[in-house]
């Protein structure tokens, strides 16, 4: 198989990372059909945005099969015996590995109090400086903020934000 030819198939990135999840899944759950590969790779998503991403599958279900990785019978989708020795057949570079990756130790996001409101401001921890959105003050993410909140979790870091816009909104009703 040619990574010119996988490329070729799928020319976005979006397609290709789709495309690699499809083959993991194929790999630990054989003989599966579209429904099931929805939700195995899109397990948060509502089961109307499950069926609307199914015409995406779809697509690069017949990709796939156009190139011979994968084969169908029945609605049912497997890989070919011979390409599942393949870990990869999508090139990725060290750099796209370890993007977004905090330091070992680090919290992916930090959420701290704006300098100037007073509002809670939510921020990756690689980032050197967050704007808030109520002043547009520039605050500085790795400075002597009043920190909230560190985190791996983006939920939780929203559900901070929105916990303290409300407490914020009830203190100044006062």
């Amino acid at each position: 198989m040619k990574v010119e030819q996988v490329e070729e198939m799928f020319p976005s990135k979006g397609e290709q990372r789709i495309a690699q999840r499809l083959i993991e899944t194929l790999k630990n759950c054989p003989d599966i059909n579209v429904e099931k590969i929805a939700e195995l790779i899109f397990p948060h998503k509502l089961p109307s945005a499950k069926v609307e991403g199914s015409n995406g599958l779809y697509h690069i279900l017949d990709g796939l099969r156009a190139l011979g990785i994968i084969t169908c019978t029945l609605d049912k989708f497997s890989l070919i015996p011979e390409n599942k020795a393949a870990q990869s057949i999508f090139p990725r570079s060290d750099k796209a590995k370890n993007r977004n990756l905090p330091p070992k130790g680090q919290s992916r996001y930090v959420l701290f109090v704006c300098k100037t409101c007073g509002e809670a401001v939510g921020s990756r921890s690689s980032q050197k400086s967050s704007t808030c959105k109520t002043c547009n003050h520039k605050n500085n993410v790795d400075g002597n903020n009043n920190v909230l909140l560190r985190t791996n979790s983006f939920l939780e870091l929203q559900e901070t934000i929105q916990q303290a816009k409300i407490a914020r909104f009830k203190n100044n009703k006062k």
